[in-house]
């Protein structure tokens, strides 16, 4: 069908960004579109980061880790392959009847591991492929055993029967075992040493054979495995002394969409918390933490920053973890947080170094780790928004499409209703395809709202703002672009939030033109 409409296409384009709280409503009498967009905290910061207390203030909550130790660092499966050949302990050729033995042994295959010297694993998940080549003119019942993989309290154990084979044609059979749940005793054929996994293999010319079976020097079993994408639960044994540094930035998410400007807060919690839940003695030293925006930093002062903390190792019940646990509160009165978070940080900066068993293998070899709960150390921020706001700057640039419409000038009116107990100035442009800007209006101010006796926002302020536009604007916009709205936020003191405050915007526009459209 046909309509007479006004100049939606751009009232349209500036609310793209905005969150609609109802659908685009025409308003009859004055034939004219409206359209509206509430810009809240959930659209700065997400839900799930803000909580109000028992007197309604509301507070930004935040937590992130600050230091993972890679459990890989401590001990690192590398796939591994073990070949094992074979060879009659005779030389000459011997006619061997069915049942006799022809080879025989005991070994123990080390797995690729890294500097660990460990004792014990339980394997998460991963594979061991096995090849069996036999040059023996016969069959043979095979029984290959690894007596220190276990599961369920059953060894590992291969028996088949393979068939006869040749020199230049020798026999083949492969397989593949999940060893997903597996305990691994890697103290060898002696039970004393470390990273090996003792394994048996005894093959006999087979009871099935019609009669005895000519064996030569040159006849050889081989055996290969391949263990694969071993993945760890588990590990016993002594890691080893290891030191690292720490060089690392982290983002800080809730703070990092803020543009410009800086808070003056009154209080904050900064907790960190370090928390080891593998079995061996660490030192940690942070030996300096920045808050980062921009060029701009500042480095936080307190006790913590430069000293040597000393974790002791965690104790494994069996069903559980003792973890081994040190919390410090970095506030208002002990540091300068205060200082570095009023700077609205995109990241923290953090340089220093950590040590696993300093003293050495001070546990004879049982040293622990689960790599699911490792070695931890977070940061719980906790900020309530009772602040003095300087200058914040909020951008958004929106995305906006190309649009097939008759030309014409005329005047968009912005409405901007403003419930936050701080002065809002407003800015918006649209950026062209080209590059060029059109600024459609700059630094328009809103007052902050009143407040209740409580210091909260109660009436919200108002203003009325006609923007004109030309028709070669009007040309530009139809090209799709970008949207570009900045916000700029100021508060006269210290105000108080509880989550309730919005800031509305509805657009109107003024002239008329034929719109056709399905």
């Amino acid at each position: 069908m046909k309509s007479t409409s006004t100049i939606v296409f751009i009232a349209l384009l500036l609310a793209l960004g905005c969150k609609r709280e109802e659908p685009t409503s025409w308003d009859i009498d004055a034939r004219v579109p409206l359209l509206r967009g509430s810009l809240g905290w959930e659209d700065l910061i997400t839900d799930s980061l803000l909580s109000t207390d028992e007197n309604g203030l509301l507070h930004l909550q935040y937590v992130t880790s600050l230091i993972n130790l890679n459990p890989d660092t401590l001990v690192a499966l590398s796939d591994t392959t073990i070949k094992r050949g074979f060879v009659p302990p005779f030389s000459g050729t011997i006619p061997i009847p069915p049942g006799q033995s022809v080879f025989s042994q005991q070994q123990n295959m080390v797995l690729g591991i890294n500097t660990a010297q460990i004792k014990e694993l339980i394997i998460e998940s991963g594979t061991m492929q096995y090849e069996l080549m036999s040059k023996v003119n016969g069959p043979l019942d095979l029984f290959y055993g690894i007596p220190g993989a276990t599961i369920g309290g059953t060894p590992f154990s291969l028996s088949t029967t393979t068939g006869p084979g040749t020199v230049a044609n020798p026999y083949f059979e492969s397989g593949t075992i999940d060893l997903s749940g597996y305990t691994f005793d890697l103290t060898g054929t002696t039970g004393g040493s470390s990273n090996r996994l003792a394994f048996s293999l005894q093959a006999d010319i087979s009871s099935t054979a019609a009669g005895n079976i000519s064996v030569s020097a040159n006849d050889s079993l081989t055996v290969r495995l391949r263990f694969t994408d071993l993945k760890v639960a588990y590990a016993r044994g002594y890691f080893g002394n290891i030191l690292s540094d720490i060089n690392q930035q982290i983002d800080i998410a809730p703070l990092s969409a803020i543009a410009g400007g800086n808070l003056n807060l009154q209080e904050l919690s900064f907790d960190l918390e370090i928390e080891n839940y593998v079995g061996a003695d660490i030192q940690l030293k942070i030996d300096a933490l920045k808050g980062v925006r921009g060029n701009n930093f500042v480095s936080l002062n307190h006790q913590v920053i430069g000293s040597t903390i000393n974790i002791t190792r965690a104790i494994d019940l069996g069903n559980s973890i003792q973890e081994s646990t040190h919390a410090y509160q970095i506030n208002q009165n002990n540091s300068n947080v205060v200082e570095l978070f009023n700077l609205l940080p995109e990241a923290l900066d953090i340089a220093g170094s950590i040590e696993l068993n300093p003293l050495g293998d001070v546990s004879g070899g049982n040293d622990f780790i689960y790599p699911a709960q490792p070695i931890k150390a977070a940061i719980n921020l906790d900020i309530p928004l009772c602040v003095g706001v300087n200058g914040v700057v909020f951008l958004d640039t929106l995305e906006t499409q190309p649009i097939d419409i008759p030309s014409t000038s005329g005047t968009l009116f912005l409405l901007a209703e403003n419930g936050f107990p701080m002065s809002v100035s407003l800015s918006f442009s649209f950026l062209t395809t080209n590059g060029e800007e059109i600024v459609l209006a700059s630094n328009q101010s809103i007052f902050s709202a009143e407040t209740d006796v409580f210091g909260y926002s109660q009436t919200p302020t108002t203003i009325n703002l006609g923007i004109n536009l030309t028709n070669e604007q009007i040309e530009s916009i139809k090209e799709g672009g970008q949207i570009i709205i900045k916000a700029t936020a100021n508060s006269s003191g210290i105000v108080k939030f509880n989550g309730s405050e919005r800031l509305d915007i509805r657009i109107l526009a003024a002239a008329r033109t034929e719109i056709s459209y399905e």
